[in-house]
Order: C-alpha cells, then structure tokens, then sequence
C-alpha cells in the first residue's frame, strides 16, 4: 500500500505507524509507513472533531487536568530564535530514527540507514523489510527493529553496526519498547483478526507473551511507549485516551487512564517511567506522573506540537511545533524555560514537511536531531543542533 501525504480531513502517521487512509492525493509512492507530515496537516490538529474517537466511558477515566495558562508570547521566546542547520542526508523516506553511540539509525521501508551526527551515511543494513519503529537499549550497546514485512525484532549492535540478534515474533509488530526488563511490542492487524500487545526477552527471545491488555483497546492507531516499570499507550484519536500500566512479569497491570481533549501524535516517557510527555493543542507538552496521569505541568512550546522525545538521561525534553516562527523547541525537565528555541524555515523554498517519527535527543540531551524534506519530491534534510545543558 503506497503512502499518501496527509490531509486536512485525514488521521496523521507518526512514527512508522500508520493510521487507517481515505483518499488523499500521493507523492514518491514511497511503501506503507513512511511518518512525513505536510504544512497543512496542522489544520487536522487545529480542528480535532473531524476525526471520530471510539466512546470512553468518563465516569471511570481520571479526572481531566486543570487547565493551564499559556504564557504570553515574550515569555515564550525568551531569546531570538536560532535558525537551525539543515544537511541534505541520502535518505529517500523515513520510518523512525533514533540516536545511540554517536550514530543515528534511520528505519526504511528497506532497512536500516546508519548516518553520523553530520548526516554523512556510515552504513546501510539491508534486509530488514519493512523496518518501522526503534528503540534503543537501556544500556545504549543495541538498537531494536521492529521488521514489519518479516514478523521479527531486530538488534543492530551499536559499534559493529552488524545485525546481531533475530527474534521471531508474531505478524506485523510495531512500536518496540522496554519496560520492566522486557521488549514490548505492538501487534497489529495484519495476517490475524486482533492486535495485540506482547512482549519477549530482549537477549534471548523465545516465545511472545501477551500483556493482557484487552484487544478492544489496541488499534493500528497505538501508540506505545515505555520506561522503567511502566508503559503508557495512547489512541492517535481526538479526543485521546492515555493509559498507564504497570508491568509485573510479562503482564501489564491498568494504572492510570486519562482524557486528551486534542489529537495525541506522539508520546515521550521519562526513563524512569514516571512520567510521560504528551503533546497537547494549544497548551504544548505535558508532563503528566504515570502513577495517575492528573495534574499536569506544561511546557511552553506554542499551539500545534506534532512530535516529543526524551533524552535517555532524562535530563532533556524536545519538542517540535507546526507554526511559522520558531518550531523545535527543547527544555531541561522541570525547567519550563526553554534550553533552544529553533527555526527550520531556513531553504529557499520554505519551511520542509517533518517525519515526526524521527525526533531524538542525544543521550545526554545535549544535541537534537529530527528529519525533515522538501515539499513536493525534494530532498530529505537532517536537522540539528545543539541544546543549553548548563
């Protein structure tokens, strides 16, 4: 199934996930996955009640968190914002793209693609069809890929760049995290009627075991992350519901559950698992504890926020918006005073279209990457910079 760009009226693609399509014009024809959002996706987020939520039952979600103040616009931008580099990169679609041992892999619709922080390609690992959504090992010496087309989870050791583990898992996995010491996964819809949620060992694999969390509440359009001991899930519908598990064994036991009034298209958690950043139009990203998603603490970034990612430290949060000033945004954690404020909108021929799956943070938090392509078949760019860790 060929990707589409997306649409006003249109669920959106994040990270290598796609959500279900109906009739938007093409582009490249680049394999199904591909996460590049256009200029005017922003109108989807702008207007949440063009896509259709499944009912939630509110009397038993946790209450929805006061709302807070947003800032005015000098407080928001304390500092003028940074035009930030972009560095053609010899990448023709993205999936996903995480930072580990001062690489950054990059998931294709073909493979992997190995860049070095200054976008020059270090390698190319074929074979791995249908690669989709990554994550890297609490100890940074693995990158995990979850290989749709082939029903398996990959490990790239991060210094050989060499595939050093298969695992076969069940049909069309997506969404790879670790919490509680195992490597989770999404299953989707595919070649079996229900998704599922399960794990495996991430040294030794065996046989997947399910998480328990009930097929009714796991779609194509999941989001799932995790940290420490806990995952959190989310719908890509307006309105969002947010669920928080703790993991015990293989099993992951309800926690928490909460209401977003907008369209959730990314999710971030703190390594610890104990809190998790969400996205939210207009406030900017939330910082909600995991143990009761309520009360939360918002980061200024400005209305329209696509995509978030947490530094591996948890030191580091970063964030990019859908507007025509500054656009990525990053701030120490408990610090809403923004550590870089960074403007893409820097070539000759406007502001590129961004992959939101490819958002990352170094393991430090001290430099931010993201992906991001010309409008209509142009190139595809690296964005970086560096943060203020001081």
């Amino acid at each position: 199934m060929p990707q589409r760009r997306v649409g006003v009226d249109e669920p959106i693609s994040l990270g290598g996930e796609p959500a279900p399509h109906r009739g938007a014009e093409t582009r490249r024809q680049p394999p199904r996955g591909s996460s590049r959002i256009r200029r005017t996706a922003a109108l989807a987020l702008a207007v949440p009640l063009l896509l259709v939520a499944a009912p939630v039952d509110l009397a038993t979600a946790s209450p929805a968190p006061q709302p807070v103040e947003a800032p005015s616009a000098a407080s928001r931008v304390p500092a003028p914002a940074v035009d930030l580099k972009l560095t053609k990169v010899k990448v023709t679609d993205a999936n996903a793209m995480v930072h580990a041992n001062k690489y950054l892999f990059v998931s294709t619709p073909s493979g992997v693609e190995v860049l070095q922080e200054n976008g020059k390609t270090r390698k190319r690992v074929k074979g791995l069809p249908g690669a989709r959504g990554m994550v890297v090992s609490p100890k940074g010496d693995r990158v995990y890929v979850a290989v749709r087309d082939a029903a398996r989870i990959v490990a790239i050791d991060t210094r050989s760049l060499k595939v050093v583990k298969r695992f076969k898992v069940g049909p069309c996995p997506t969404q790879p995290t670790f919490a509680g010491g195992r490597l989770f996964y999404v299953r989707e819809h595919c070649d079996v009627p229900d998704a599922a949620v399960e794990s495996i060992d991430p040294r030794r694999g065996g046989a997947p075991v399910a998480s328990g969390i009930p097929a009714a509440t796991i779609s194509d359009r999941m989001l799932l992350v995790g940290g420490g001991s806990t995952l959190v899930s989310a719908d890509r519908t307006s309105p969002s519901l947010v669920r928080s598990y703790r993991v015990v064994g293989g099993s992951a036991v309800p926690q928490a559950r909460h209401q977003e009034e907008s369209l959730v298209l990314d999710l971030a958690v703190s390594p610890d698992g104990s809190t998790v950043y969400v996205p939210n139009n207009p406030a900017g990203v939330r910082a909600l504890p995991t143990s009761t998603l309520a009360s939360p603490t918002t980061y200024p970034t400005g209305s329209l926020p696509l995509a978030v990612a947490a530094s591996r430290d948890g030191r580091q949060i970063a964030a990019v918006i859908d507007e025509s000033g500054p656009d990525v945004f990053s701030f120490r954690t408990g610090s809403t005073s923004p550590t870089l404020v960074g403007s893409t909108a820097t070539t000759t021929r406007g502001r590129p279209d961004v992959y939101t799956g490819t958002l990352t943070l170094s393991r430090d938090g001290k430099k931010v990457f993201q992906l991001r392509a010309d409008v209509p078949a142009g190139p595809v760019y690296l964005v970086s910079a560096r943060t203020r860790t001081a």
